[in-house]
Formats: structure tokens, C-alpha cells, sequence
């Protein structure tokens, strides 16, 4: 089974989706599960057990499709490129 094939046919864990990530130094693709955390506005008034700070939006990387097989991210990707990743994906969830 092709990548192509794969990403069709999978279904992502409850609260995550799949995207595809353009590598450009490699001039590749990476398709990934993820979840995305919209983060919380900061809360700065009423009682104080009701105040929080912001927490900004985030976005954690749990698979990569490899060879038609979802893979730990953690096992495969450097942590920069696992960085790289959900910086895009997250600037993608903002927009």
C-alpha cells in the first residue's frame, strides 16, 4: 500500500487529524497525525481562582506514514524537523 493509498483509508485517534507538510530543503512531503490545542485567552479579571494566563496554541506530532504504516514521530523524526512541523501545522490551524 502506497502513502497516497494509506492516507486515504486511515482514520486518525479521536481528537486529531491528518496533514501533509511540505519539507522544502528535501523537496518532500511528510504526512502526519496530529492534535492541535487552541490554546486559552488570558483571563485577568473577576476572582482570583476564575484568573489564568494565556496559554498559546499548540500542536503535537504523534505519527508519521511511512511505508503505508503510521509510525511514532518520536521514534523517527529529529526533534528539529518534529519542531518544524508543528509550527507550520499550527500556523495552518490559526489561519
Amino acid at each position: 500500500m502506497t502513502n497516497d493509498e494509506a492516507f486515504k483509508t486511515l482514520r486518525p485517534m479521536p481528537g486529531c487529524k491528518f496533514g501533509e507538510v511540505n519539507i522544502p530543503r528535501h523537496d518532500a512531503a511528510l504526512f502526519v497525525e496530529y492534535e492541535y490545542d487552541p490554546g486559552q485567552r488570558a483571563k485577568l479579571y473577576g476572582p482570583p481562582e476564575d484568573c489564568c494566563e494565556e496559554i498559546d496554541p499548540s500542536v503535537t506530532v504523534i505519527h508519521v506514514l511511512i511505508d503505508g504504516q503510521l509510525i511514532d514521530a518520536d521514534q523517527v523524526l529529529a526533534e528539529g524537523l518534529i519542531e518544524y512541523i508543528s509550527t507550520k501545522l499550527c500556523e495552518d490551524c490559526s489561519e
